[in-house]
């Protein structure tokens, strides 16, 4: 099974617009032509690998669905499938020992 990565997307833009919380508006309502215009994957960077629950952004938790997946897999499922991580304080602690 696949692994789970955070991801961070930031992009910058410009907008039209009568004030700052009108940016805002047109901002959301362009999202995806913003989005679609993308033209490079400077913008995208890989943060970390989620393997556990509390590794995950605000606002996601383990009965969502991550993107680029089957569409029905939860993330609770990804995360119980992951063999364990090993303990790197402890893992060498009894090699080379006579």
């Amino acid at each position: 099974m696949s692994k789970l990565f955070e991801i961070e997307i930031t992009i910058r833009s410009v907008v039209q617009a009568d004030d700052a919380t009108h940016a805002l508006m047109v901002a959301r309502e362009s999202a995806d032509e913003i989005i679609n215009e993308i033209d490079s994957l400077d913008c995208i960077d890989v943060m970390r690998e989620v393997r556990e629950a509390a590794h995950l952004p605000n606002g996601w938790n383990i009965d969502c669905l991550p993107y680029g997946g089957d569409g029905r897999t939860r993330i609770s499922a990804i995360l119980d499938s992951l063999p364990p991580t090993p303990d790197t304080n402890t893992a060498d602690m009894f090699t080379g020992a006579a």
